[in-house]
C-alpha cells in the first residue's frame, strides 16, 4: 500500500487505509504468535529479512504489473510470460544446485502434488491475479496477503488437526476489520453513506441536473 501511494497517482493512502493496514498487520501478528515479536521464540534474522524483502518485492511487482493494461496485454498473456520466464531462470539452477538425477524417483502422489501446484496454484492463480489487478488496482489485489496467514491456520486446523487458540480468533477479527477499512465499505456504513456509491460518484451524468 505504501508502494502504491508513492508510485501511483490514483491509489493514495487515506486515513481509513492507514487504520485498516494497521489493524490487518496487528491481526496477522496475533494469528502467527506474539512470541515472535516479544523475543520469546528463537528467530533467524536472515530468514526474517528474506521474508520482508520478499514482501517488498511482491508489493513492487504489483505496482509494476499495472502497466499491462496500458500495453493492451491480456491477463493470460502476462501470466504465460511470467511463468515461462520463471521456468527459464529456475530450471538451470535446479539442475545445478539440486542435481535431480541423484535424487530418488518421486512417488505418484508427489508428482500429482507438483502438477496441482503448477497448474492450479501458479498458472491459474496468475491469470486470476492479473485479471483482478487490471480492474481493481494494486492495493486491492494485494489484500490477499492479509488473508494468507488466516487461511493457513484454518487449513492446518481442518486437515492437520492443529489446535486453534483463542488469540487467533481475535487476529481473524482484526484482519476482517482491517480489510473492511481498506476497502472503504465499513467507514461508509458507519457514516451512514450508501456503501454502493463512492464519494466521487454521482447519480447523474456530468452536466445533467435532477428535475
Amino acid at each position: 500500500m505504501l508502494v502504491a501511494h508513492v508510485f501511483t497517482a490514483e491509489e493514495k493512502l487515506s486515513r481509513f487505509k492507514i487504520i485498516g493496514t494497521a489493524a490487518g498487520m496487528v491481526g496477522v501478528a496475533w494469528v502467527i504468535g506474539p512470541d515472535l515479536l516479544w523475543g520469546q521464540a528463537k528467530v533467524n534474522a536472515w530468514a526474517e529479512g528474506a521474508v520482508l524483502l520478499a514482501a517488498l518485492s511482491y508489493a513492487v511487482s504489483a505496482v509494476f504489473a499495472r502497466r499491462v493494461r496500458a500495453l493492451g496485454l491480456e491477463p493470460i498473456d502476462v501470466a504465460t510470460g511470467q511463468a515461462t520466464a520463471g521456468a527459464i531462470y529456475l530450471v538451470p539452477l535446479a539442475f545445478l544446485l539440486e542435481r535431480p538425477w541423484s535424487l530418488p524417483v518421486p512417488s505418484v502422489a508427489v508428482m500429482a502434488s507438483v502438477f496441482a501446484i503448477a497448474a492450479l496454484c501458479t498458472a491459474l492463480a496468475y491469470v486470476v491475479y492479473f485479471r483482478i489487478l487490471s480492474g481493481a488496482g494494486a492495493t486491492n489485489v494485494l489484500l490477499v496477503t492479509l488473508l494468507a496467514p488466516a487461511t493457513s491456520v484454518v487449513l492446518g486446523a481442518l486437515f492437520l488437526h492443529e489446535r486453534l487458540l483463542g488469540r487467533q480468533f481475535l487476529g481473524f477479527a482484526l484482519i476482517a476489520i482491517g480489510l473492511a477499512f481498506i476497502d472503504g465499505r465499513l467507514p461508509r456504513a458507519l457514516s451512514g453513506a450508501n456503501p454502493n456509491l463512492t464519494p466521487h460518484n454521482s447519480q447523474f451524468p456530468t452536466g445533467q441536473k435532477p428535475r
